[in-house]
Order: C-alpha cells, then structure tokens, then sequence
C-alpha cells in the first residue's frame, strides 16, 4: 500500500513536546504518539519526557522498560512522515530554477527517499493498490454496454 508521506526536520518535530501534541522520532519515522499516551503501558510521563526526541535508545534501553516485538510492530500506527534534512525537505515557497530536469531522476533513489510510487514500476497497478479514496464515477463514453 502507498501512503503519501511527508518530511520534517528535526525542530518540527522538536516543537511537537507536549501532552497536548506529542511527536517522536524512530529510526528515522516521524510518528504522532499523542493519542497513544493515555494507553502507554509505562504511563505517559514516560514518553513526555522523550516528547520532540528519538526514541529509538529510549526503547531499547532496559533502564525505562522492556518493548516487546508487538510494541515495534505498532509504531506503524502513529507514522505521519519522515524525518529529513537538507535536500530532503522542500519549503513550501520552492520554485524551480532554469536548469532544474526533472528527467534526471534516479527512480530508485526517487522512491527510496519519497517512499510514494516506484517509478520502475507500472504506475496504473500502484495508483489502484494504494491507499487512496476510491471515489467512484459514472461515464457512459467509457461504457459500452450503456450507450445512449
């Protein structure tokens, strides 16, 4: 399944603190952890104290408490982008200039790093498979049997 994801810098997630908006980082995943808090096993103050931070110590580490294959399996849950710097991320006021070519494109570096469609692959087959809202529609032109 395809997600749009969408990539941060490390002061995003740094302003996302709180119990009120809660953010991590693991391995590089940017995850919104504040409606898990309440449901942490080891108590929310557990993760507040990491809020805006990497967890990935902090989960391995035995001195706050033992994660189990489950616990990494559900960080999945919580992904709402990646964690990016320099070339990476793009500002919202990018414009391109003069010898920008987009036909340049490494497509394996491309999805590696965007993690979206897989330029190597059939796009049609990955735009049916992902995730999308299927929002269905009526053509008669594209219909044989109902021509009017």
């Amino acid at each position: 399944m395809s997600k749009r994801i969408r990539i941060y810098t490390a002061s995003d997630v740094l302003q996302h603190n709180s119990e009120s908006s809660c953010w991590v980082t693991y391995r590089g995943k940017v995850l919104d952890v504040t409606n898990f808090l309440m449901d942490h096993p080891g108590g929310e103050e557990v993760i507040l104290k990491h809020a805006g931070k990497d967890v990935e110590d902090a989960m391995k580490g035995a001195e706050e408490h033992e994660h189990s294959e489950s616990a990494y399996d559900m960080l999945d849950e919580f992904l709402i982008g990646r964690l990016g710097a320099g070339e990476n991320v793009v500002s919202d006021d990018w414009v391109a200039t003069d010898d920008f070519a987009p036909e340049d494109t490494d497509e394996a570096a491309d999805y590696e790093m965007n993690q979206f469609l897989d330029l190597r692959k059939p796009l049609m087959r990955q735009m049916w498979d992902c995730n999308f809202r299927h929002v269905p529609f009526f053509c008669p032109e594209f219909n044989p049997v109902l021509v009017y």
